[in-house]
């Protein structure tokens, strides 16, 4: 949904996919490429922490010209349609949501219980 309006502008765009490693540790996945074809602009899979993967964004930058940039983004104002528009994107691009963190379903395991949770 970030990227939507952004990619409306027409600007030459690469969308970077921060935390990647984390994404794969928790069973997530989506296929980089896919997605570039739907959205018609790079992707890139980069974990910062990590110093990861940001070779393309550094390539991607040098090649940029800077423009200035407009006084004021677009926004989407139909927060339902921009919802559907990137889960359609994100089925196309096999994406597949990573597991919660451990912690996080440890947490809801006593905290939501039928019985304890209540």
């Amino acid at each position: 949904m970030l990227a939507a309006p952004i990619l409306a502008l027409g600007l030459p765009t690469m969308i970077v996919l921060n935390m990647a490693d984390d994404l794969h540790r928790r069973g997530g996945e989506v296929d980089a490429a896919a997605l570039s074809r739907q959205l018609g602009a790079p992707v890139v899979l980069a974990s910062a922490m990590r110093d990861e993967g940001l070779e393309p964004v550094w390539e991607f930058l040098a090649k940029c010209d800077v423009a200035p940039l407009p006084s004021e983004l677009p926004a989407l104002h139909d927060v339902p349609k921009c919802r559907a528009w990137a889960a359609h994107i994100g089925r196309h691009a096999s994406y597949l949501a990573p597991a919660p963190p451990v912690w996080t379903r440890r947490l809801d395991s006593v905290l939501l219980h039928a019985i304890w949770g209540r």
